[in-house]
């Protein structure tokens, strides 16, 4: 008895510290969760803001490409035009070079005041030439910044995949913490059943009264009478009195290190 006693004792003080660390595994696994929870939020806001700056730079990059194609065109326009214009003035410088030769034979006079014309025209004609060149520059300019912005595109869409990538680790940590939470609730639950069942044997150990041979007649199993070839039999477990075929079982006691004499239904009980 006192043997069980300390078994049930060390049962009830091993059941508390169970109760005690899942307690506070429990605190402990509610805290990680409230940190994941908080960390997967900001993940969202940052997530949401990393979104919302693309959408940004990506129409900033549309309206910019679309602006730099406008330009472009205008440009090839304007070259096309001054090209049309310089092939016309050279058309014009031909044909007035053929008037000039011919006028050089009729109006030679007027020799000063058409090459002072034709001066005119060539310095016109350099100064398209010059524009030409710097509107040619300002279109590379624009074409190195669209490349930049695309760049920069390229970097925010990698952070985005990264961010998204952390994400789920951090599910798949908190299906993990769920798992164990769970698992080690059903452990605490096995523990209180094998906790109940020693409390039955104990409390019937406990109560167990050793009945005396002069209060008995009949095997209290099958009801047979006891005679002088049907003998009594105490059953170590309850106490009660039966015959030998009531009482052909063995059980190990706690009381006692060695096989002891048992009741069917004690050794029922017990072994179940």
């Amino acid at each position: 008895k006192k043997r069980l006693e300390e078994q049930l004792h060390h049962s009830e003080d091993k059941i508390k510290e169970i109760e005690e660390t899942k307690r506070k595994d429990r605190i402990k696994l509610v805290e990680q969760i409230d940190s994941l929870k908080n960390e997967l939020e900001k993940s969202k806001q940052d997530l949401a803001q990393m979104r919302l700056e693309y959408s940004t730079i990506k129409s900033d990059i549309e309206n910019m490409k679309t602006e730099s194609e406008t330009k472009l065109n205008q440009l090839q326009n304007t070259l096309t035009t001054k090209d049309t214009q310089i092939k016309t003035m050279e058309n014009e410088k031909v044909n007035k070079e053929r008037q000039h030769q011919v006028e050089m034979k009729t109006l030679s006079g007027n020799l000063g005041t058409v090459r002072l014309e034709l001066e005119t025209m060539k310095r016109r004609l350099r100064e398209m030439e010059g524009n030409a060149t710097l509107q040619k520059q300002k279109a590379d300019d624009l074409q190195i910044e669209c490349n930049s912005l695309q760049e920069k595109n390229r970097t925010l869409l990698d952070k985005l995949v990264s961010e998204e990538e952390e994400r789920a680790k951090v599910l798949h940590h908190v299906d993990s913490l769920k798992k164990k939470e769970k698992d080690m609730y059903s452990a605490l639950q096995e523990l209180g059943r094998e906790h109940q069942k020693l409390q039955i044997v104990y409390t019937r150990d406990k109560e167990r009264k050793w009945q005396k041979d002069e209060e008995v007649s009949q095997c209290n199993g099958c009801k047979k009478l006891f005679s002088i070839s049907v003998r009594k039999h105490h059953c170590r477990g309850c106490g009660q009195i039966y015959c030998s075929q009531c009482t052909s079982q063995s059980l190990v006691l706690p009381a006692s290190k060695k096989m002891q004499r048992v009741c069917d239904k004690c050794f029922k009980d017990r072994t179940n």
